[in-house]
């Protein structure tokens, strides 16, 4: 069969390169008093002028202007139809200061010299320039003025060979948002909003003259802009037949040079289509309320943000309570103690291991979606974390006594790296054979990967290498599901240097006002109601001494830009989606593994200045210095990262197991109000064939043996594929929901998992809850039943067994049948009574 609908489904969780600069805004307030204003406005003038404002860059205000807060009307009356205002009101500016002109190569360069860092385009190899198209290239292919340069950057800004000696002056071009970004924050300062950007450009005027090419009263132009056919011919009347210095022409009535035209200008806020809102030049109140993050709060995410304003955000979505668990059940829809995923780890003493449903990886009687999906004549691609299984032998192709890798389950081309968890920074130098960590499977056969001689941060390499296999393939016009499965942000935390240097001093004041912060917000956006009450973070940041604030700043620091790297991340992908015209036909859906850990590293016990706190704030979490102590974020990082629920990872309180997921569908134009019913990781699989098209098998197949030293009579019963009895899809498709067409529980049936002997029953507005306290090898401590109302109490903070006794009681069965028909085998002294036995 053919099916035309692209599928791309990433867990977790590179720009365009083109000739662009960025305009950073210093602060949205008054600020210190008036700044001295650039002598330029002339040929003479910005030729002489050395790039650098006076006092640049230790005054707060050099090369700045104040802009006083105003109103003007959004868009041009005679631009394009996605430039046109959407209404007549006025967008209202608070105050701010702005650069006077645009960021120049003599700016950019002090930026590199006093931080090292290293451009996008320098990492990749390469960027965009323009040149004169022939006419063939003009009628081959689109934008055939822009041509992809081995080489180029900011620094040979038309490939090799070229350079900016001689050129400080003018406005450095090749640089990515992200660069623009990280320069503006180097500075203590930001880019603009689009709103506040426009505003300052068109320095209070309104009229239709706006739209005209700009000429002095001789005639001439009064700004670096194309003359002539573009793109073919440019008679330079304005003197420039590239780009000219900054500060040619003379100012707007904003004292701002080069408002129109020179180089293209960075804004912070990212364009998602026609008539974007916009409000008052405040990044954070100009996104739509579903643009925002939803969890994430003070980190930049305005990718993820544009995929949940276009899309549906699920807020009571669930996974396992650790990424294995998850990642098992995301690829087949099927409970996991059914396919070797009854628990994770490597506890020796753990009797369970080797019991059918508890091999540690994904067994025999497992169905992925993506075989079905390879059945149905889609391209299958996967880049990233694996886990599942075949990755710890080295020897070449799919099957091992580990299980398989992903070819042995449906995909054709793959990158994985050959454990669990590597290191973020991939150095080819320092390749160390049969070293876990940083060998790959790529196709089913291990080996280094392709670097192209350049040293990598995972993310980056795993986005890449997905596009590469896309690309691969996309001339044949099939179909295909791609899996993007990030390691970040999990353990070792390590970011790009451009990314930490974004975050620095966002967190210092502490994880209690930052969750507060956050709940603030979430209850400000409807995603929690009002009244929500959460649990209380066990330690106080005013409690802490000077010393461990550094410490605790530091984790969040790099944890923020690892998350904002797996953003960038995102955006690459859909950015590629539609430069190969494939986005509007494409499902994509991003979620979680499962909630933030509660682990700590030996840094907590910091308290004195010294070599450990040098170490802390100078090298840990950076990339590419060498092997370091292990770091982790703390229990007091994750619970803000959890706001607003109570636990962690490995447990099956909301916190643990509870992760907001965004679902867009094929040609989806409008987002849809978040839904907030139950649903479920083993939903996301029969989803995705039924927008296929795509039928699961479901003829009975022959009963299993009875494992009765398991406990598995009763077991469920298997479906055939292709003459092998596999367990049946245990999800529900939500393709209803997410169109709007159906309303309501997703699941009628109690929604019941077990991980080493915790479990939850949920049902409409009850969660019993078995949690033991410690899991050890020797012998646990449990809690015992809990029973919640997650409508008014997703906090988890009161129990309402004595209320609700018959409740409990109906939960607590609905758990044993499910045990019954799964398989789950008890864990040592912590299992929970049957409801007959509590008194």
């Amino acid at each position: 069969m053919t099916v035309r609908k692209r599928l791309i489904g990433a867990t977790t969780l590179v720009v365009m390169l083109a000739s662009v600069l960025a305009l950073p805004v210093a602060s949205r307030s008054d600020g210190a008093g008036e700044a001295e204003n650039l002598a330029l406005g002339s040929q003479t003038l910005c030729e002489n002028y050395s790039g650098l404002p006076a006092g640049w860059p230790d005054k707060f205000n050099a090369g700045m202007v104040h802009i006083a807060a105003g109103a003007f009307v959004f868009g041009s009356t005679r631009g394009y139809l996605d430039e046109r205002p959407a209404s007549h009101e006025k967008t209202q500016i608070h105050s701010f200061w702005i650069d006077q002109t645009e960021v120049t190569n003599a700016q950019f360069a002090a930026f590199v010299r006093a931080t090292g860092y290293t451009s996008d385009a320098e990492r990749q190899g390469g960027g965009a320039v323009f040149h004169t198209p022939s006419d063939n290239e003009m009628v081959q292919r689109d934008l055939a003025w822009w041509t992809y340069v081995k080489g180029a950057s900011w620094r040979h800004p038309l490939g090799p060979g070229s350079t900016i000696a001689g050129k400080v002056n003018q406005p450095v071009t090749l640089v990515t948002r992200a660069d623009a970004l990280a320069f503006a924050h180097w500075l203590g300062r930001d880019l603009p909003t689009e709103a506040e950007w426009e505003y300052a450009a068109k320095a209070g005027h309104e009229g239709a003259d706006l739209d005209v090419a700009p000429y002095d009263d001789k005639g001439k132009p009064a700004a670096n802009y194309w003359q002539g056919p573009f793109p073919t011919f440019n008679t330079a009347e304005d003197g420039h037949d590239d780009l000219a210095p900054v500060g040619c022409y003379g100012a707007n009535d904003f004292k701002l040079f080069d408002t129109i035209g020179n180089a293209w200008e960075w804004t912070k806020d990212i364009y998602t289509g026609p008539h974007q809102p916009h409000t008052n030049g405040d990044t954070a109140e100009i996104m739509p309320a579903s643009r925002k993050p939803n969890i994430r709060g003070e980190i930049d995410t305005p990718n993820l943000d544009a995929l949940a304003a276009q899309g549906r955000v699920l807020t009571n979505f669930h996974t396992g309570a650790k990424c294995q668990v998850t990642r098992s059940q995301l690829l087949t829809g099927t409970e996991h103690h059914l396919i070797g995923q009854g628990t994770m780890g490597s506890n020796p003493n753990d009797p369970r291991f080797g019991k059918p449903g508890y091999e540690n990886y994904l067994n025999d009687s497992a169905l992925t979606f993506v075989q079905l999906l390879n059945d149905a004549g889609y391209h299958t691609y996967m880049s990233g974390k694996w886990q599942l299984g075949g990755t710890s032998s080295k020897g070449d192709e799919g099957e091992s006594p580990g299980g398989r890798r992903p070819q042995g389950w449906g995909f054709e081309r793959t990158l994985i790296p050959s454990g669990g968890s590597h290191v973020h920074y991939i150095d080819p130098s320092n390749q160390t054979p049969g070293a876990e960590i940083e060998v790959f499977s790529k196709d089913g056969k291990y080996t280094a990967a392709d670097y192209s001689g350049k040293s990598q941060y995972s993310a980056d390499l795993f986005t890449r290498e997905l596009i590469r296999q896309i690309d691969l393939d996309h001339g044949d016009k099939k179909p295909f599901f791609a899996y993007l499965a990030f390691n970040t942000p999990h353990v070792p935390m390590e970011a790009p240097d451009a990314d930490l240097e974004k975050y620095k001093g966002r967190y210092k004041e502490g994880f209690n006002v930052v969750r507060e912060n956050r709940i603030d917000k979430q209850k400000k956006l409807g995603i929690i109601p009002q009244d929500f009450t959460p649990t209380s973070l066990a330690s106080k940041w005013k409690d802490l001494s000077p010393v461990q604030k550094q410490v605790f700043e530091r984790r969040m620091q790099v944890y923020a830009a690892m998350v904002d790297n797996l953003d960038q991340n995102v955006g690459l992908i859909v950015q590629h989606l539609k430069e190969i015209g494939e986005y509007d036909n494409t499902f994509i859906v991003f979620q979680s593994d499962n909630g933030a850990p509660d682990s700590n590293d030996k840094f907590a016990n910091i308290t004195t200045e010294g070599d450990d706190l040098t170490l802390v704030i100078t090298k840990l979490g950076r990339l590419g210095i060498g092997k370091l102590p292990e770091f982790r974020r703390s229990p007091e990082w994750a619970s803000v990262s959890n706001t607003p629920f109570r636990g962690f990872k490995t447990e099956l309180y909301e916190g643990g197991v509870s992760t907001p997921a965004i679902f867009v569908l094929p040609g989806q134009k409008e987002k849809l109000p978040a839904l907030h019913e139950f649903a479920h990781v083993t939903d996301f699989a029969p989803t995705v064939l039924e927008l296929a098209g795509v039928t699961p098998p479901s003829e009975q197949a022959q009963p299993d043996v009875v494992h009765v030293d398991a406990g598995q009579e009763g077991k469920l019963s298997k479906v055939l594929y292709q003459g092998k009895a596999v367990y049946p899809v245990t999800g529900t498709s939500l393709l209803g929901w997410l169109k709007g067409e159906k309303n309501g529980a997703i699941h009628s049936d109690p929604q019941v998992d077990e991980f080493d002997s915790q479990i939850y029953v949920n049902k409409g507005e009850w969660k019993a809850l078995w949690q033991p306290l410690i899991i050890k090898k020797e012998k646990s401590t449990v809690e015992g039943w809990k029973l919640f109302n997650v409508a008014s109490d997703r906090g988890e903070t009161t129990a309402l067994n004595a209320n609700h006794p018959e409740t409990l009681k109906e939960l607590i069965e609905a758990w044993q049948g499910y045990a019954t028909r799964v398989g789950v085998v008890s864990y040592g002294d912590v299992w929970p009574p049957k409801a007959a036995d509590l008194k």
